[in-house]
């Protein structure tokens, strides 16, 4: 399967170089007639970039073994926060693929570890959103379980956070 997302760079035909790719990539397409949807390449795109963080939250609303309807609205919440603060403005359709792709997540530990260094990678202002939102769904059920403070825990100790002080 050829995947345009693992493309770095491309060089056209009158030797210029493109990276990223993405542009360049669509209007080749564009120019053949082929449709591209705008909106799902937005879209993943965003997953890509913010994917590590709504599995961690995943996980922490699973913490305690039930995800309560208020945690996973917290998740979407700071779902909405972001598309803004990314200028993305999907449709219904794509808002619901994002939906029901959370709802399918069941991350493991892991998963867990390996977004962790996905996010040791972005810088610590980048993440304080994320460190709020982490706390919102901790407090979204109206519950302190045990595992659920322990994951947030240990994430503010891995990736150095004082953000919820």
């Amino acid at each position: 399967m050829f995947r345009l997302d693992r493309l770095i760079s491309v060089i056209d035909a009158n030797g210029e170089y493109h990276a990223p790719p993405t542009a360049f990539i669509i209007n080749l397409f564009e120019t053949f007639g082929v449709h591209v949807n705008h909106d799902e390449i937005a879209l993943r795109k965003f997953l890509q970039r913010f994917s590590a963080q709504f599995l961690i939250l995943k996980l922490m609303a699973n913490a305690d073994g039930e995800i309560d309807p208020a945690e996973e609205e917290a998740i979407l919440d700071y779902c909405a926060r972001l598309m803004a603060r990314s200028d993305l403005l999907l449709g219904d359709e794509e808002l619901a693929q994002f939906s029901s792709w959370l709802r399918r997540l069941e991350p493991d530990a892991q998963d867990y570890f390996d977004a962790l260094e996905v996010l040791k990678e972005r810088p610590q202002r980048e993440l304080l959103p994320f460190f709020r939102s982490a706390k919102e769904v901790l407090l979204a059920d109206g519950l302190h379980h045990p595992e659920e403070c322990s994951l947030l825990d240990d994430l503010c100790i891995r990736l150095g956070s004082a953000a919820l002080e």
